[in-house]
């Protein structure tokens, strides 16, 4: 199944000998992964903690992933990742998710 998800909240990472917009990539790359990594050990808290709090669906996506991680046995891939807008503290990415069961 794939699945498209976008707008994530940074967190401040520091990252020596980047440039400003190389360290903002990477800060987002290091949310995606946290993201897969969360949900690959079923860890709810990290899992929502790379989602924006404010997203509309954030309570829906919360009790989804419960039922998901309570439920199945599901490995994840993403690729295509494709930064669309980021500013200081939030970015909109898409990428390509392949998850299975």
């Amino acid at each position: 199944m794939k699945k498209l998800m976008s707008l994530l909240m940074l967190s401040a990472i520091l990252l020596s000998g980047c440039s400003s917009n190389d360290k903002v990539d990477e800060e987002i790359l290091a949310i995606i992964n946290e993201n897969l990594r969360a949900a690959d050990q079923e860890d709810i808290k990290a899992y929502m903690a790379t989602i924006h709090p404010e997203t509309p669906a954030y309570a829906q996506t919360e009790s989804g992933m419960k039922f998901i991680f309570k439920t199945f046995d599901i490995s994840y891939e993403i690729e295509d990742v494709k930064i669309i807008k980021k500013s200081k503290n939030i970015a909109k990415v898409s990428w390509t998710q392949y998850t299975k069961n």
